[in-house]
């Protein structure tokens, strides 16, 4: 998701702000859930500490 780190840092800097990441939870034909319960070993999903 590019630029999502800058705006997470500018909402956390900002009074009262709040940053929410939304992204699409179904497929492309809107049939399927792309929501899971889990992960699977190794899933490259990446998202720094110091931006959170």
């Amino acid at each position: 998701i590019g630029g999502y780190v800058d705006f997470s840092v500018g909402a956390a800097r900002s009074q009262g702000g709040k940053s929410i990441i939304v992204l699409p939870s179904t497929s492309s034909d809107g049939r399927r859930s792309r929501i899971v319960s889990h992960l699977s070993r190794g899933a490259g999903v990446v998202g720094t500490r110091a931006a959170a």
